[in-house]
């Protein structure tokens, strides 16, 4: 399932697919313990 960041992102700076699964993979390593937390949803998408 998409997130809805992720679709505003696409929408926003018409980046392609691929462009914003790697931007994501960058996000998820950057994401803190706490925002792992708060969304687990995203994380097990991501995963």
């Amino acid at each position: 399932m998409r997130s809805k960041v992720e679709r505003r992102m696409q929408k926003e700076s018409g980046k392609t697919l691929r462009e914003i699964r790697r931007a994501w993979k960058l996000k998820k390593k950057l994401m803190t313990e706490e925002e792992r937390v708060r969304s687990p949803t995203l994380t097990r998408d991501m995963s």
